[in-house]
């Protein structure tokens, strides 16, 4: 269970205009970079990481790997949530908020 919050509200104006997985997924990554210890700061601002698999096991055990991945990936093509990697090896995506998901 995630360390964050236990129960997730999605404003319905928001799940009215990107469906309701998505927006809670907007959600929780909002939720996520409002905490400064479970992201990091880079470039000035908060961002999240995690695997499509702690994606999952931390956040939405109701949705499968693929679902979680089809929304982020059209997340970030919407322009709803932005995407980067650091340089180097590492394979670490990392996500945060380009809209309030309180006021759509």
């Amino acid at each position: 269970m995630s360390t964050v919050a236990e129960f997730l509200i999605v404003p319905w104006e928001l799940a009215t205009q990107i469906g309701d997985r998505p927006a809670m997924i907007v959600q929780r990554v909002a939720q996520l970079t409002e905490f400064k210890n479970s992201g990091i700061k880079l470039e000035g601002k908060q961002w999240v990481f995690n695997s499509y698999e702690q994606w999952q096991e931390d956040h939405f055990p109701f949705l499968g790997l693929t679902t979680i991945r089809t929304i982020l990936v059209a997340l970030s093509n919407a322009g709803v949530i932005e995407t980067m990697r650091t340089s180097g090896s590492s394979r670490r995506k990392y996500y945060r908020c380009l809209v309030n998901p309180r006021s759509p």
